[in-house]
């Protein structure tokens, strides 16, 4: 029998979609009203989610930051993601 072990990261609650909810961590998982959860990792290629935010303007747009797979933005409350950036260039002046 395998085991696998489940690390939470954070929980983000989004007051203006009600009672809903991510945990942020290996993987994503979400909750809605109902208060069980559900994966939410459609389409994330990491499924290591590190960090999380909501659009303030516009709530059903999120972003997730994974640790191999970049920065993936869902604009369908968490049905569905997609990468966001593909890369970041750093330009250093002093």
């Amino acid at each position: 029998m395998k085991h696998f072990v489940r690390l939470v990261l954070a929980l983000v609650l989004c007051p203006v979609l009600g009672l809903s909810g991510v945990l942020v961590g290996i993987p994503a998982v979400r909750a809605a009203d109902t208060g069980s959860w559900a994966a939410a990792n459609t389409g994330l290629t990491g499924m290591n989610v590190l960090c999380f935010a909501i659009n303030p303007q516009n709530p059903s747009t999120l972003y997730a930051g994974t640790d191999i797979g970049g920065v993936f933005r869902s604009t369908d409350s968490d049905a569905t993601w997609a990468a966001a950036i593909k890369t970041i260039t750093i330009t250093y002046q002093p």
